[in-house]
């Protein structure tokens, strides 16, 4: 199924919340704490390398504002940043270095946020000052033993978060972080006779299910798969999943059968693993180059993207989603409660497509966030440094609710 521009029907609620930073940006994730409220960390991309920073931000819904906290990354520009939830005071990013006779170096270093985690950040003095990450550990390819450039992107374990993975030229490293040790190298070679060694890999993706044994890789406009208990077998590949170059993938959370995917093509592709010849739908609803794609972890109806057009893309995938719209409610009814339960069955399906589009940006927006513990709150990152906190309209949250 095949979905082309159209306008939407839905309208933002509220104005949108908007952070500037002085510098270029790239890297957005989301911090979960379910104690606390939604935060972001935002990394930056100062050429000068002792200048750039991470930025702590929280959201505080009662008088729609942020709090923050400033960080010192001093050892070079970020590319990704990791926050692990089982580690709430940890940080992992991946970085570009130029400090050997101006050769530039990509690293993946774990930090220790030098403030309390646990209180809200209006509440902390420390979250008031300039502080440095402490580093825990510090990859490179050398330390590595590696003969490659480390690439851009790593990813850890889901759920158990006890293992990390790499992306390098033609390869993953498999990172034990108890030992901060190697326990292997991943190869791309044999996942299909389009692969061999040099075949470079872009990005990557561990899927949240198989018991963490399933990772995705994207070779230029290629996607396969590759089980890591096995060093050959690819349990399911998407060759030339778009036409052009693919810039980001996501897992389904909710269903172990489901990606989504993105490109320079201008399309998001929505994938059922179990038969991948054609996408299970398309849509195209941006001007330019996609950089993310993501899921509602929550309610997967709902899925973000973003491009170089400087527009946020909230679309609806309620076809292929893990439950149907209204399912909280009618799994709360009592059994005598037929007359609301005939009035969601004739409710007219909502159809897939787009929501709303997101005007807020003025650059590339290149990374988009659900917030972890709040389903109806999304963050969006732009080159030009502009932080936007933005909620699904309350139109469509009722539509998803019942």
């Amino acid at each position: 199924m095949s979905i082309g521009f159209e306008s939407s029907s839905a309208i933002a609620d509220s104005p949108p919340l908007i952070y500037g930073l002085d510098s270029e940006c790239r890297s957005l994730c989301a911090q979960y704490n379910e104690n606390l409220p939604t935060r972001f960390f935002v990394g930056t991309q100062s050429l000068e390398s002792s200048g750039n920073q991470v930025h702590l931000l929280e959201y505080v819904e009662e008088n729609d504002s942020l709090s923050k906290a400033v960080f010192k990354h001093k050892v070079g520009e970020i590319w990704h940043l990791i926050s692990p939830s089982k580690q709430p005071n940890q940080l992992i990013s991946c970085y570009s270095s130029h400090r050997n006779m101006n050769k530039v170096e990509n690293h993946c270093a774990i930090w220790r946020i030098p403030i309390d985690t646990s209180v809200n950040l209006d509440e902390s003095d420390d979250a008031q000052m300039l502080s440095d990450l402490i580093n825990i550990a510090d990859f490179n390819k050398d330390g590595l033993g590696a003969d490659e450039q480390l690439g851009k992107v790593a990813r850890l374990k889901p759920d158990e978060e006890n293992e990390l993975i790499l992306l390098m030229e033609t390869k993953l490293v498999h990172l034990d972080l108890e030992t901060k040790k190697p326990v292997a190298f991943i190869s791309s070679e044999g996942l299909s006779k389009n692969v061999n060694r040099l075949t470079k890999l872009s990005t990557f993706s561990w899927s949240p299910h198989f018991n963490g044994n399933v990772i995705c890789l994207v070779s230029n406009n290629n996607i396969y798969s590759k089980d890591l208990r096995s060093s050959t077998t690819s349990s399911w590949s998407i060759p030339q999943a778009h036409s052009q170059t693919v810039r980001d993938i996501d897992f389904n959370p909710n269903s172990q059968f489901y990606i989504a995917s993105c490109g320079d093509d201008c399309e998001v592709k929505f994938w059922d693993i179990r038969n991948t010849s054609k996408p299970a739908l398309k849509m195209l609803h941006h001007s330019h180059w996609l950089w993310s794609v993501r899921y509602n972890s929550f309610h997967d109806h709902l899925v973000l993207t973003s491009s170089s057009d400087g527009n946020v893309n909230l679309l609806r995938a309620s076809t292929i989603a893990s439950q149907p719209y209204g399912h909280l409610i009618e799994d709360e009814l009592d059994e005598e409660d037929t007359t609301i339960k005939n009035m969601l069955a004739s409710k007219e399906k909502q159809s897939d497509g787009l929501i709303l589009k997101f005007k807020d940006h003025e650059d590339s927006v290149y990374a988009t966030e659900w917030s972890p513990n709040d389903p109806w709150i999304f963050a969006s990152l732009s080159y030009d440094g502009r932080f936007i906190i933005n909620k699904v309209p309350e139109s469509e949250k009722l539509s998803i609710l019942g």
